[in-house]
């Protein structure tokens, strides 16, 4: 484990989880980022093959939920990390996760964002562990301060 120098006590994994996510989030800051998220945007406009679809494409997110995927059991294949709006940054980790999913009830694919800090470190570190695709079903519990999201594993 590593060592805060200034106390000369051991580093908190929280800490470093933070600074790994500013650092990955920082991309979707500068102007590299926001003109692929343009341009992501643009395609998707640009491939509708039908009004509805031409609708679908310019709504204003095609993230799902977290919260709307409580008990849905998820195939999570990959993770984008981008940076927190402001208002949503303080007291949390200051980023969230674009999780890449597949519904094992029904099969539709989605993107799903969720900044709750449990599943963002949890996606984080499965991350570096290799383990995507991963099955899970997100969980919440009722909390004093409100539902409280984590995840469990999925079948066997």
């Amino acid at each position: 484990m590593s060592k805060n120098t200034e106390l000369d006590t051991p580093a908190r994994p929280v800490l470093a989880l933070m600074g790994e996510l500013q650092e990955r989030s920082a991309a979707t800051l500068g102007d590299a980022g926001k003109a692929e998220i343009t341009a992501q945007s643009v395609d998707r406009i640009m491939e509708a093959d039908s009004l509805d679809a031409l609708f679908d494409a310019v709504g204003i997110s095609k993230l799902t939920s977290s919260q709307d995927l409580e008990n849905v059991p998820l195939r999570v294949s990959s993770i984008e990390v981008r940076a927190s709006d402001q208002k949503y940054a303080a007291g949390g980790l200051g980023a969230f996760v674009v999780a890449q999913y597949a519904n094992l009830e029904t099969g539709e694919l989605g993107a799903m964002g969720t900044g709750a800090p449990k599943l963002v470190a949890f996606f984080v570190k499965a991350e570096k562990l290799g383990a995507f695709p991963i099955d899970v079903v997100i969980r919440g519990k009722d909390t004093a301060g409100g539902t409280m999201l984590y995840l469990e594993k999925w079948g066997k």
